[in-house]
């Protein structure tokens, strides 16, 4: 099979459009961290955080959702579990401590054309949300990993930022999960 042209890295930051998820059920999807929280199974489940893997209620929820899990080689030694549940990925897909960076990453290197990055915002929502989960909290400095820390910096870096229904309004080529999970498996080695 050839790369699939559109792939989506789905983010846990406030802006992900959760209700829209589904729309993506037969594309190329690589969420991170705690994406599962969403109701959404994407293709693959990528996380360079330690604080993830180690969440043992979450872990089994990982393991039992389909999902291949895919992570950075300096996590192995924290791996809980067997070393062979997890397709581990060289270091150098790291994107500065980013799992949105680095999904889009490992999406390119494996030749897909277009990557849309959907709940990727690095920021707070008015009311204080990080993350899609959460509630409303205080503002609070958030850790960017160096990408970028507002709205501004990130038009400036990637261009003007467009609607979810641009973005998901032309999925590209439909296919199974299980057949888009076998595809990255073989493309991964």
């Amino acid at each position: 099979m050839k790369p699939p042209t559109v792939g989506y890295v789905l983010g846990s930051g406030w802006t992900l459009p959760v209700d829209d998820l589904p729309r993506l059920s037969g594309s190329l999807t690589i969420g991170v961290n705690y994406i599962l929280r969403s109701g959404f199974v994407p293709t693959a489940l990528l996380w360079s955080d330690a604080a993830v893997q180690v969440n043992a209620e979450y872990r089994d929820e990982m393991l039992a959702s389909g999902a291949m899990l895919i992570a950075p080689t300096y996590l192995k030694h924290r791996w809980p579990g067997a070393v062979d549940e997890v397709h581990w990925i060289s270091d150098d897909y790291e994107g500065s401590g980013n799992s949105g960076v680095s999904a889009a990453v490992l999406m390119f290197r494996l030749g897909v054309v277009s990557v849309q990055m959907l709940g990727c915002s690095c920021t707070s929502s008015d009311d204080g949300r990080v993350h899609f989960y959460e509630t409303a909290r205080p503002s609070r400095p958030v850790h960017t990993g160096g990408l970028y820390n507002s709205r501004n910096k990130a038009q400036e870096r990637f261009g003007d930022l467009i609607s979810v229904d641009d973005t998901i309004g032309d999925v590209g080529e439909q296919y199974s999960q299980d057949h888009l999970r076998s595809w990255l498996v073989g493309e991964a080695r």
